[in-house]
């Protein structure tokens, strides 16, 4: 069926709880036609093309995939709309995100941070993914007060180098420099500290940094994120505990700088699937 983005039917659109099985957008899709332009398409046939390309996402992330089970992660990803409700047999509304981490499984989220003190020598600072899998969901970040172009976003395939500092920017002489990475990977596998790692090169050696490594949620730290550590959340939001540095860093779930009842309500939902990833 087709649908607005508000996730309502539109007006000329099949539906019916046997014969329809999801909706999709069908208003102002950008589209590509057969030259090199752009433009705005809104038909209730542009809502199929949505869902095909979603299942091509999903095939192109894990080839193995067969048509039944491709239908459903697809079906069992949609987000649910009460305006839908009894018009489809899902009574929801496609959603690639929530299709792939059907396909992914639910998703552990790492914070890691690696402090750099000011050294006129310092070259540069790499950073390395060595996890083994197809995909890891990842943002890297190094900022710090020594000049502009510290502040980089990075992106990295597994496996792949990122540089963050390189021989021809300004020696690091003041301050110093706070490198943070942000990424997820499967729950089904285990990260070892080995997998992720920090390095500063020197004109002539090459040094491993020790880093701060957080499975975020996992207040408690014992390795699991369960109701527990809901409760710790609450009971640090209302001032009845108190958190260490470290636990304050895995109880920011949200990764807003803030520890409060959104932090605990995602933790809870967290542990029971409700959803699958903090991020």
């Amino acid at each position: 069926g087709a649908c607005y983005e508000s996730g309502s039917k539109y007006t000329t659109s099949n539906y019916g709880d046997e014969e329809v099985d999801l909706f999709a957008p069908w208003k102002s899709i950008v589209v590509g036609n057969d030259t090199t332009n752009y433009y705005s398409f809104t038909q209730t046939s542009a809502a199929t093309p949505l869902v095909t390309g979603v299942a091509a996402l999903l095939k192109s992330y894990k080839p193995s995939l067969t048509t039944t089970q491709l239908k459903a992660a697809i079906l069992n990803g949609v987000t649910k709309k009460s305006a839908l409700d009894g018009l489809c047999t899902t009574g929801g509304m496609l959603d690639a995100y929530g299709a792939l981490l059907q396909v992914t499984g639910k998703l552990k989220n790492y914070y890691n941070e690696v402090s750099v003190s000011a050294n006129s020598n310092l070259d540069m600072i790499s950073c390395r993914i060595n996890y083994n899998t197809s995909k890891v969901y990842k943002t890297w970040t190094g900022f710090g007060a020594a000049a502009a172009n510290n502040d980089l976003p990075l992106d990295i395939e597994p496996g792949k180098v990122a540089f963050l500092r390189s021989p021809s920017t300004p020696a690091l002489t003041t301050g110093g420099v706070l490198f943070k990475a942000k990424f997820s990977v499967p729950a089904s596998n285990t990260l070892s500290s080995s997998d992720l790692t920090f390095q500063k090169i020197y004109p002539s050696s090459t040094t491993a940094l020790s880093m701060g490594q957080y499975l975020m949620g996992d207040v408690n730290g014992n390795g699991t994120i369960d109701s527990t550590d809901m409760l710790m959340v609450i009971q640090y939001s209302t001032q009845q505990i108190t958190l260490t540095s470290a636990q304050q860093i895995r109880a920011d779930v949200d990764f807003n700088g803030s520890i409060n009842a959104t932090d605990s309500s995602m933790i809870s939902q967290y542990s029971v699937d409700a959803i699958r990833t903090f991020w």
